[in-house]
């Protein structure tokens, strides 16, 4: 199936995104939004992170069954 992760990391305790892309450093309020997901998973495809979500929601999207899962 095309765009199938290679491995999914997944129960990742509070998994730290940083969410928001800009080209400049977060200042004062800014730092509040550090974008942590409970109970995070990641995707991975060809080294770089495919998707980032919490565990649930990525071990429904993909079939972990045919995909190498990492427990963290």
């Amino acid at each position: 199936m095309e765009n199938q992760p290679d491995p999914i990391i997944y129960n990742i305790g509070q998994l730290l995104t940083i969410r928001g892309v800009t080209q400049k450093p977060k200042t004062s309020w800014q730092m509040d939004d550090s974008g942590i997901i409970e109970d995070g998973a990641v995707a991975i495809k060809e080294g770089q992170f495919f998707y980032v979500s919490n565990t649930e929601e990525i071990m429904d999207r993909y079939d972990s069954g045919t995909i190498k899962t990492i427990n963290a």
